[in-house]
């Protein structure tokens, strides 16, 4: 699945079907592996603005399903900032672990059962998402090749 995709889908829940939000982009966190932490959610639903990875049962084609007992939550101090690092992340530098360049963001692609990142697809290159150490504010650092 890639970030493109997921944006924009809606956010139902599993047990009534009912539409809880739309998703506006993911939360990475790259400690101890690299993988979305959360959901973003429009600012406008009433259930809070992330819906927990681990609330998350399934993403399909069109729609992201939510446990129905598990809901979006108010977001705590660390998820707030992990949240504002991964704001916007397509057309982000991305340097190495040298501070060497290595491209911009076009996309990046995770598992959607695990949310592991898988690769982060560059816009001359991808580059396998296990190499990810960080996202910044400036940049997203990975480890040289």
């Amino acid at each position: 699945m890639l970030l493109s995709q997921i944006r924009g889908m809606k956010v139902v829940s599993a047990t009534d079907a009912v539409s809880l939000a739309t998703v506006t982009g993911i939360v990475i966190d790259s400690a101890p592996a690299a993988r979305v932490a959360a959901i973003c959610l429009t600012k406008n639903s009433s259930l809070g603005p992330y819906l927990d990875w681990d609330a998350v049962q399934a993403v399909g084609h069109d729609a992201v399903i939510a446990h129905g007992a598990k809901t979006p939550r108010p977001g705590d101090e660390r998820m707030t900032r992990l949240a504002a690092l991964s704001h916007d992340l397509p057309g982000r530098r991305v340097l190495t672990d040298r501070g060497e360049p290595a491209g911009t963001v076009k996309d990046i692609a995770f598992d959607p059962e695990t949310g592991l990142i898988t690769r982060i697809h560059l816009t001359a290159d991808d580059i396998p998402g296990d190499r990810l150490i960080a996202v910044g504010s400036y940049a997203l650092m990975i480890r040289t090749g």
